[in-house]
């Protein structure tokens, strides 16, 4: 038989014994549960799936989703010719690809003066929006 262990409501942890050990008397019978899901007392139920975050996204995604006033204040801060010569033309092609945690994608964030949390959010929202 399989037991899980519960601990707040979460399967933490599943064991197999032929017999129910003392030490396990008050653990449920885990059928197909496995850790990370749930148990409400009567049943158990999967984790709820999350939706995967893409670790490429384009330009025009992005610009979407900042916006129009914050990435004009972008595109005024790239038109200084101290810049890296390639971050002033990533800010110019809006259908190329971005890579989540390449050094263009750091760059453009400080750029947009985008925290790391959300640029994670741009990443995970850029799915919605098609460009």
């Amino acid at each position: 038989m399989r037991l899980a262990c519960v601990s707040d409501g979460v399967v933490v942890n599943v064991i197999e014994a032929q017999d129910r050990p003392d030490w396990a008397a008050d653990w449920p019978k885990a059928g197909d549960a496995a850790p990370g899901w749930t148990w409400d007392c009567t049943s158990f139920a999967p984790p709820a799936e999350t939706a995967s975050v893409p670790d490429e996204i384009s330009i025009l995604q992005v610009m979407i989703l900042v916006g129009e006033e914050r990435w004009s204040a972008a595109e005024a801060v790239a038109a200084d010719p101290a810049l890296p010569w390639a971050l002033r033309a990533t800010i110019r092609q809006a259908g190329s690809p971005l890579v989540r945690g390449s050094e263009t994608m750091d760059a453009l964030a400080w750029l947009l003066d985008l925290t790391p949390e959300e640029v994670e959010g741009i990443f995970a929202a850029g799915t919605q929006v098609l460009a």
